[in-house]
């Protein structure tokens, strides 16, 4: 989760040297608020996976919890279609935005998920596609 957050970087960055017409009061604002928003989303998801692996060793997600990933999949494919139609002026900052939000998000889980297993002395290992279950150290 670490790796996967921390690629997002690169676009990000990418994004907000090449194709950003908006002042820096305009941009820091809306890298402060994926960033945080992001952040908590991770912290949220973390917290809830290290809460499942304490009770029952292993997390897979409920279909409540697969419904609900719908359901935002939906809402942002709604939302950047709202945007590129909106006009291509808000495309830059919603690009930043959007790989910020990822990045903070990823290496949030990442962290949250990563202090579990070395207060706990047991790793974090993915089962699969949608599974993750805790392995005592060799």
């Amino acid at each position: 989760m670490l790796i996967v957050g921390s690629l997002y970087l690169i676009p990000a960055a990418l994004s907000l040297g090449i194709q950003n017409p908006f002042n820096g009061l305009t941009t820091a604002a809306a890298l402060t608020i994926s960033l945080v928003a992001g952040s908590g989303l991770g912290g949220l998801s973390g917290r809830r996976m290290v809460t499942r692996l304490k009770e029952k060793g292993v997390f897979r997600p409920s279909w409540k919890d697969l419904f609900l990933l719908g359901l935002a999949i939906i809402l942002v494919a709604a939302g950047v279609w709202l945007i590129f139609n909106a006009g291509i002026v808000f495309s830059p900052l919603a690009t930043l935005g959007g790989y910020s939000f990822l990045t903070a998000s990823w290496t949030t889980q990442a962290v949250s998920v990563w202090r579990w297993e070395k207060t706990s002395g047991k790793k974090v290992e993915y089962d699969g596609l949608w599974s993750i279950k805790a392995q005592p150290w060799p």
